[in-house]
């Protein structure tokens, strides 16, 4: 009986080292991306300057990407929701520096709007923080933004 007690009470406490990741991020690469993706919630992975072959590597590489936004140029940072065992969409989001000067840009809510043969419109929420590691939201904005095909890889979906 004294076993057993110790084993359930030392697998209730570590019960998280036997746990194992998840993934709830579905992604469709570009040339597949239709009208019937038009109203989902999106994450967007641009085109980087290494070649990626492997879905894992599209989850894992980040990449950083020129693209206008309010008719100014601005430099987009993907940040991956994956570590070793997980690849989550709610952790996924694209971040700035240089959108207005003294504030730091993080855009996580991203839906398809509509979908034309060379670009995709995206309606994305701009969210300004004084810095990156506040948590304090200085203003909110909707944005809508054509993005050419050809700058992406693909956009990821939750499952």
């Amino acid at each position: 009986m004294r076993t057993t007690i110790l084993i359930t009470t030392f697998l209730l406490f570590n019960a998280d080292l036997f746990s194992q990741g998840g993934v709830d991020v579905k992604y469709i690469p570009i040339d597949s991306v239709d009208a019937s993706h038009v109203g989902l919630n999106a994450k967007i992975d641009f085109k980087g300057k290494r070649d990626k072959k492997y879905v894992i590597q599209m989850a894992r590489h980040r990449d950083t990407v020129n693209i206008l936004l309010n008719n100014r140029l601005i430099d987009l940072i993907e940040v991956k929701g994956t570590g070793v065992d997980y690849w989550y969409f709610d952790m996924e989001y694209l971040k700035s520096y240089n959108y207005q000067a003294g504030q730091f840009l993080k855009i996580k809510d991203i839906e398809i709007q509509k979908v034309e043969t060379d670009s995709i419109l995206f309606r994305m929420t701009l969210e300004l923080f004084r810095n990156e590691k506040t948590s304090k939201l200085e203003t909110s904005d909707l944005q809508d933004d054509w993005i050419k095909r050809d700058k992406l890889d693909g956009v990821l979906i939750k499952k």
